[in-house]
């Protein structure tokens, strides 16, 4: 009997602690998509638990015309996800507010390197994360990726959707080392051309063949391709699917479908 008592007080104990964990979590998702100049966005997130570990934001200057779109995997779930999640807000917020100290430009090696930092110094290694930020310079027509273990992003082309290419620019988790070496790949986009940002819930097949059906569309979004993807076998992990279509400067953004 008093086994049994203990048992019911470590449920209620761990349920307590998840209701806590995703309070917390869920103070620090993003919940709106920005509408951009010139730029637009369209997102899907699904967590498995109640604590998910996917979480994503965007940070912006007008002025400058950088725009950049965050993007994080937090490994774990429960209390360990939602304390890597508030730090991440927590480092983003910081940057908002004294981001005239650093270039926009130079935003994400920044933001990689104090939030490794950070990760590394409470967790030793425990508190990990990938994360990718995509950093769009309207000004120059370019992008910029720097991505830490995330799934490639996958480039497509406007002029035809059947060209498309994935990103590579990957490094090791944050968090995992004391130091951390940031790389990045720049590139151009034309008129209307899409990058894809995903987490590995989101079942992208990596053969050509499977992949070429599901991007041949005029209107990508995330309800086209998620419903494209319903054929594959479900991933037992947090999802997040970002849409980002890139336009020239004199475009305005309408939020995508």
């Amino acid at each position: 009997m008093m086994v049994m008592k203990l048992l019911r007080k470590e449920n209620s104990d761990l349920r307590f602690e998840l209701e806590e964990a995703a309070k917390i979590a869920n103070l620090f998702q993003s919940k709106d998509v920005p509408h951009w100049p010139s730029i637009e966005l369209d997102a899907f997130s699904e967590s498995l638990f109640e604590t998910g570990g996917d979480w994503f934001d965007f940070h912006a200057n007008d002025d400058e015309g950088i725009y950049h779109v965050i993007l994080c995997d937090i490994s774990g779930h429960g209390v360990q996800a939602a304390i890597v999640v508030s730090t991440c807000q927590s480092l983003l917020n910081k940057f908002r507010l004294e981001d005239h100290h650093i270039k926009m430009k130079s935003f994400g090696d920044h933001f990689f390197k104090s939030l490794n930092g950070v990760l590394y110094k409470n967790g030793q290694g425990h508190h990990t994360t990938t994360c990718l930020i995509l950093t769009i310079d309207l000004q120059k027509n370019t992008a910029t990726l720097i991505n830490s273990a995330l799934p490639h992003p996958i480039f497509i082309k406007a002029q035809d959707v059947k060209k498309y290419q994935r990103l590579r620019a990957n490094h090791a988790l944050l968090g995992l080392n004391e130091e951390y070496q940031v790389g990045s790949k720049e590139f151009s986009f034309d008129e209307g051309d899409t990058i894809l940002l995903y987490t590995d819930g989101i079942p992208l097949p990596n053969q050509t063949r499977k992949l070429g059906p599901i991007l041949d569309g005029k209107k990508l979004n995330t309800q086209t391709i998620l419903s494209n993807l319903s054929e594959f076998p479900v991933q037992q992990d947090d999802k997040t699917l970002l849409v980002v279509r890139l336009f020239h400067r004199a475009k305005k953004s309408v939020l995508s479908a």
